[in-house]
């Protein structure tokens, strides 16, 4: 069984996606900046205002404007190539992707996980590399297809996810 389709992601699509895969990130980036307004606070309190001012200003600027720019550099740098339209192959040798800039071919051993959410598939692969597969087109029986494909090939985890 095998399912080949033509698909591109739209800015709008793609940012909810990309947004969704910097969530542990951007969870990061708070826990560092929560970091340093605690420091900041015991150098206020000992009496140090100019450093605890420093720190909630770097805490303020790491947490508002370091995730916005990484989420739109991301989607810039990635509409670059999914933006545009690509033909995603789910054959008998992995998932194949391919358009005018690239093919590629990622075999199904290198899958860890597939993640279904609301007009995508998060693929992930055996390194910290994940494939964003658009599936917003697809008729129900294409998407029915493309759920037989996967759980036969032990994809991993296929259920649909809600946001």
């Amino acid at each position: 069984m095998s399912l080949t389709y033509t698909a591109a992601f739209d800015e709008r699509s793609l940012t909810a996606a990309v947004k969704q895969l910097l969530r542990t990130v951007v969870r990061s980036i708070y826990v560092l900046a929560a970091l340093a307004v605690a420091f900041g606070l015991l150098e206020g309190i000992r009496g140090n205002s100019g450093l605890a001012v420093g720190c909630f200003v770097a805490a303020i600027v790491v947490v508002v404007i370091f995730p916005r720019s990484m989420l739109r550099r991301s989607v810039e740098l990635n509409m670059r190539s999914v933006g545009r339209p690509t033909t995603y192959d789910f054959g008998p040798a992995g998932i194949g992707t391919r358009n005018e800039l690239y093919q590629t071919l990622w075999s199904w051993v290198a899958i860890t996980t597939v993640d279904e959410r609301p007009g995508y598939l998060v693929v992930r692969l055996h390194t910290t590399q994940s494939l964003l597969v658009p599936t917003a087109g697809l008729s129900p029986e294409q998407l029915a297809t493309l759920r037989a494909i996967l759980a036969a090939r032990g994809a991993g985890a296929v259920a649909e996810r809600q946001g």
